[in-house]
């Protein structure tokens, strides 16, 4: 469950202290109910340790699991055969690697605020730098085992994140500016490690920004007319624990301000119960709520041009703007598509719509919720889908983007 999360999202002191005893209880309980203890017992039983602590927890803590061999930075958690015989050892185990994760994290965020600014503006030089700084780091956590590049990847792609340089996750380019450069399980020379962060600052110096130019609306409007939208409900589809957009609001919008999170918590109980009578999906319950969300009725259709939040991409305004928002809420409720592909869809379409003078992001949010509860569904964890930046023009991302509900959503 990697959902590839900003910075922002991982960074220890933007969030409240996890509760590792919650944490426990639930691996000992999930213990229990796995008491095979073969060698597929115990995968399964690692399974259901990793989404019952995702779900305490958050998907923060998803790398928690991910050994240095494997590419990941746990050197407490070995996969399953971490999972003993005593379900209180491997439970105090999975707490040991949290504490282990956590503490990964704030060393890191130690580093990143120590880097030096880019007074010059030079952005090759600021980013050797910060290789030259952050790969002995790597190599020390890892000691150069297995797939250590995929570390130093993340890290990278995290500190780029963390000093503004980018808003979206990096460490698929690193990862493929570094291939034939380095070699797994050996630590590279003094010579080779050098030419290696110049390698990836002149890779990620150069990278496409913003990533199209073009029109971002009408690229969708291609990359939506041809995707496949029907993912199969998948394997071991799991209740709802918690209401996971009342807990996002609470730990997103509240810290913003409190009128705007009472607000968006009244427009979601509207929502919701306009789910539950079935309602007509159209411009007037989108506005009803979106007057609710905003404590004003001051907003109309976009009249012109509107940029993305980071500004990275432009959505031109359609002619038929009011014709294509009535299409995609249409096609919202069309009961022949899975409805965590049209949540889906219907995120992303109003997410490049923007088809509102404010409070687009709000009212996009509140139309994936009503079609998942219209359904009967909740969200495990609402993170990893209003957080992860995501590109209209991106033919992959509606794919990616149904695979990652296919994890977050579960019968409410």
């Amino acid at each position: 469950m990697d959902f590839r999360l900003p910075w922002s999202e991982l960074d220890p002191a933007r969030r409240a202290a996890p509760d590792l005893e919650d944490a426990r209880e639930r691996a000992v309980a999930a213990l229990k109910r796995k008491r095979g203890r073969t060698a597929s017992g115990r995968e399964l039983a690692e399974r259901e340790l990793r989404f019952l602590v995702w779900t305490a927890l958050g998907a923060w803590c998803s790398g928690w699991h991910d050994p240095v061999r494997a590419g990941g930075a746990s050197l407490v958690w070995d996969g399953a055969a971490s999972v003993g015989d005593d379900d209180e050892l491997t439970a105090g185990r999975v707490v040991e690697a949290l504490e282990d994760w956590q503490a990964w994290l704030g060393a890191l965020r130690e580093r990143f605020e120590a880097l030096p600014a880019d007074p010059d503006g030079d952005e090759v030089d600021a980013l050797v730098h910060a290789g030259r700084e952050l790969l002995p780091v790597v190599l020390e956590r890892t000691s150069a085992q297995g797939d250590w590049s995929r570390t130093f990847a993340n890290v990278m792609s995290w500190y780029v994140q963390a000093c503004g340089r980018a808003n979206e996750d990096l460490s698929e380019l690193i990862a493929t500016a570094m291939e034939g450069q380095v070699e797994p399980g050996v630590a590279p020379s003094s010579a080779a490690a050098q030419a290696l962060v110049e390698e990836l600052a002149l890779a990620l110096a150069v990278r496409d920004r913003p990533p199209f130019e073009g029109d971002a609306l009408e690229a969708w409007w291609a990359v939506r007319a041809a995707s496949p939208w029907g993912i199969p409900t998948p394997a071991g589809y799991r209740p709802t624990e918690r209401d996971a957009h009342r807990q996002f609001i609470r730990l997103h919008d509240r810290p913003r301000s409190t009128v705007r999170a009472d607000a968006m918590t009244r427009a979601l109980v509207r929502a919701r119960y306009g789910a539950k009578q079935r309602l007509k999906l159209d411009q007037g319950l989108l506005r009803e709520w979106l007057e609710i969300a905003l404590v004003s009725s001051d907003f109309t259709l976009r009249r012109g041009e509107v940029t993305s939040r980071d500004g990275d991409e432009r959505y031109a305004r359609p002619k038929d703007l009011e014709q294509r928002l009535a299409q995609v809420l249409a096609d919202a409720t069309d009961d022949a598509v899975p409805p965590m592909s049209r949540a889906a869809r219907v995120y992303m379409d109003l997410g490049v719509l923007c088809p509102f003078s404010d409070g687009n992001a709000r009212v996009a949010r509140l139309t994936f919720d009503y079609v998942l509860s219209r359904d009967g569904l909740g969200m495990h964890d609402a993170t990893p889908i209003f957080c992860v930046r995501r590109w209209a023009h991106d033919t992959s991302e509606p794919w990616r983007f149904q695979r990652v509900l296919a994890a977050c959503t579960g019968p409410s």
